[in-house]
């Protein structure tokens, strides 16, 4: 076995002190790091041209669709959300909707819709049966039944 070098050794003998006072340097630095990281965060996206750009990259990583595809989609929908018809702003969240097996591109939507959207699929019903229920539901509300007695 080959033999420790002086600093070696020194941290075999001293780990526990070593690993403390490491730890209560990233305990007091802590807050000081993330406000770093928060104005690092704010300056990459506070460049309008630096947003786009990085908004590009990640609709070409996710979904295999450049930024002129996506502006088509965009004007094509008349900036409307493809399910209720929101007006969408081009500068604000766009949720791209996409066939997670495919990685397809669907459409454009609100918030609202994409997040209806993946709730009826993690309901395990089909959109019509879903949309059945919610119309019997909202027809019959069980509180209505529970008020009688």
């Amino acid at each position: 076995m080959p033999e420790l070098t002086k600093h070696q050794q020194r941290y075999r003998r001293d780990r526990e002190r070593i690993l403390a006072r490491q730890q209560a340097r990233r305990d007091a630095n802590r807050g000081v790091e993330r406000e770093k990281e928060q104005a690092r965060a704010r300056r990459r996206w506070a460049d309008p041209v630096e947003h786009e750009k990085r908004r590009a990259r990640n609709w070409r990583r996710l979904y295999g669709a450049d930024a002129t595809f996506v502006t088509a989609i965009f004007y094509l929908q008349k900036e409307r959300c493809a399910v209720c018809g929101a007006r969408l702003e081009w500068g604000k969240h766009l949720h791209i909707d996409h066939c997670h097996e495919t990685k397809t591109v669907r459409g454009i939507l609100c918030r609202a819709c994409n997040q209806a959207e993946g709730h009826i699929k993690d309901s395990g019903l089909s959109p019509e049966e879903f949309a059945k229920r919610l119309a019997d539901y909202l027809a019959n509300p069980p509180a209505d039944t529970a008020r009688l007695v």
